[in-house]
Order: structure tokens, then sequence, then C-alpha cells
């Protein structure tokens, strides 16, 4: 999966979860309905144009709760890295306190390598490299 179609499922399970009576299919294509979604999200928020294009002026309306669905989605729907990004932030949060520090750097540096806008494939050394060293 390309991190391009991971995001455009994250926003499209998110839309699902914050838009009344979406029901997207979280496939990452952005066809009518996923336009038409993000066209109501746009409205609610009081983004112009409403052009149904999730871009920064809409992706910066979102309010500390939209963030933590996202964030939610975006571990439901992402790649393994986002998986285990959401496996270590809730283990840290449950268990022992002496490690959250480690935790928390150690999902900082994969966030960094996770956001690189280059093919999966050429990150994903990197991405190895880090598991292993931490």
């Amino acid at each position: 999966q390309t991190a391009e179609l991971n995001a455009k499922k994250t926003i499209q399970c998110f839309l699902n979860k914050v838009v009344d009576g979406c029901n997207l299919a979280v496939d990452g294509l952005h066809g009518q309905g996923t336009e038409e979604a993000i066209r109501k999200f746009q409205d609610t928020k009081g983004v112009y144009p409403t052009d149904g294009i999730w871009g920064p002026d809409t992706g910066g309306t979102l309010s500390d709760a939209d963030k933590k669905i996202m964030s939610d989605c975006r571990s439901e729907t992402g790649d393994i890295i986002d998986k285990f990004l959401k496996m270590i932030k809730s283990e840290s949060e449950t268990k022992n306190e002496k490690i959250k520090p480690f935790t928390d750097q150690f999902t900082h540096y994969l966030s960094i390598l996770t956001n690189f806008k280059k093919c999966d494939l050429g990150i994903f050394p990197l991405k190895v490299y880090f598991l292993l060293k931490y």
C-alpha cells in the first residue's frame, strides 16, 4: 500500500465517523461519494470553497477531538507501522510509566519516518532499522 492510498483510507474512515449519514467504502479511491462527504465536512467547518478536496485548509480545521478520531482511523487503515505505533502508545499509557519516555521517543522517530514522501519500498529499510535498533 502506498502512503497516498493509506492517507485516503484514513480520511474516508474519518468521514464515516464524523459526517452524518456517511457510509463510504474505505478503499482509498477518491470517488464521487468521498468528494461529497468532504464537501459536507468542509461546509460544517466553514471551509471555502467547498471543493471536495482534502487539503491543508480542510485538515487545518480539525479540532482536538477530530485529530483523535483521525489518529484512530490512521491506526485502523494504515500499514503495519501505523498499527505498531498505536500498540506502543497504548502500552505506554497502560503500563509502567518508566517506559513512557522511551516509547514517546520511539513513536516520534517512527512517525517522522512514516511521513516521508517516498515510496514505501524506499523507506521500508529505515523502518526496519528503527524497529530493530529501538
